[in-house]
């Protein structure tokens, strides 16, 4: 399996699983017999395909890669099955915010090396079981435990339909003229 030879795309969101349906043959896509992070094989609109249960938008999702003279023809096929849920295409500056907004952390693209699991909120990724693991001692070095670190947090406009562009300075309203 070479990559170069197929072309892959993502279908994701609450109505992927209907669209899918609409498509495939000799897959069964209910959630028991196709968990998370599996994958089957198959045929989606009569095209060889390999269909893995992921999403990195943090919907329900699915990367479908097909051999690469298919995908145009899967592509308009997956467009015309999700025409009745309204479905839209979306970039990768889509997809990367909505993997941050899901939690779905890339280190070094939404971390720069200084941050811990605890920063991120992902203290469940630590192991709870071993009394020792890669990565244990940095955990407790004096600058991952002093108080006043950097967390990440998600932020929310005050007008649900505003949209901050990435890199926009937040800054703190003064009454008067700050020092």
């Amino acid at each position: 399996w070479v990559t170069e030879h197929w072309a892959q795309m993502a279908l994701a969101g609450p109505n992927s699983r209907k669209v899918l349906a609409k498509l495939v043959d000799g897959i069964d896509l209910a959630n028991e017999s196709f968990p998370f992070f599996s994958i089957k094989q198959g045929t989606i609109a009569t095209y060889p395909a390999r269909i893995f249960r992921a999403s990195f938008s943090g919907e329900l999702g699915y990367e479908i890669a097909v051999p690469a003279r298919f995908g145009m023809a899967v592509w308009e096929e997956l467009l015309t099955a999700g025409h009745e849920f309204d479905i839209t295409p979306y970039g990768l500056e889509a997809l990367m915010l909505l993997r941050a907004e899901k939690g779905f952390i890339l280190v070094g693209e939404d971390t720069d090396g200084t941050q811990s699991p605890q920063d991120m909120g992902m203290n469940w990724m630590l192991s709870k079981n071993k009394n020792d693991f890669i990565g244990k001692r940095s955990l407790t070095l004096k600058d991952h435990i002093r108080t006043g670190r950097e967390q990440f947090v998600g932020l929310m406009t005050i007008h649900p339909g505003q949209v901050l562009n990435i890199g926009t300075p937040l800054v703190e309203k003064f009454s008067k003229t700050p020092p």
